[in-house]
């Protein structure tokens, strides 16, 4: 099969999505524009903490958030708040014969609530997790960078996900 003819059945296996009412998300009409994102830059995202060791992930999850959703700063005149409730926790994944910890996972868990700031109501909520693992070496700070470098990439994951859920909220019911 030729590449122009690969190209050919590509586009006419899209067709359908068309017919069905699908709308891409990330699309002209989805988070980069149109109803959406507006509606995004209008949350006040609330302090997210998570208490002990782990608190510097709640900061970098809000930090994404703020990132993700109002990139321009919080908004002077919000319509909505999120609240983010977050966990983290290790486990451990490999363990040798001598009960040496070799690889842990760390897990962010983050049950969150969008709220309608005219009515004080909840509009949306839901929760998201995300996993990451990391090795542990015999260098603790090999190890200290190890383990922040997981929660960070939990972090941008939990951010991310929390996201497109609203984001899918907002083209649903927008």
């Amino acid at each position: 099969m030729s590449w122009s003819r690969r190209q050919v059945l590509g586009a006419l296996a899209l067709l359908p999505l068309g017919a069905c009412g699908f709308q891409p998300l990330y699309g002209e009409r989805g988070i980069a524009g149109g109803k959406v994102a507006p509606l995004l830059g209008a949350i006040k995202i609330q302090n997210v903490s998570i208490a002990g060791e782990f608190s510097r992930f709640g900061f970098e999850l809000q930090e994404r958030l703020i990132d993700r959703l109002t990139p321009k700063g919080q908004p002077a005149a919000p319509l909505y708040a999120l609240k983010v409730d977050a966990a983290v926790s290790r486990s451990n994944l490999l363990i040798q014969l001598d009960n040496t910890v070799r690889r842990r996972n760390l897990t962010i868990r983050a049950n969150f609530e969008l709220v309608d700031l005219s009515d004080n109501k909840v509009v949306y909520s839901s929760q998201t997790r995300a996993l990451s693992s990391y090795n542990i070496v015999d260098s603790d700070f090999a190890n200290l960078i190890s383990e922040r470098d997981a929660g960070l990439r939990a972090a941008k994951s939990v951010s991310e996900e929390i996201t497109i859920q609203l984001a899918s909220h907002f083209s649903r019911v927008g």
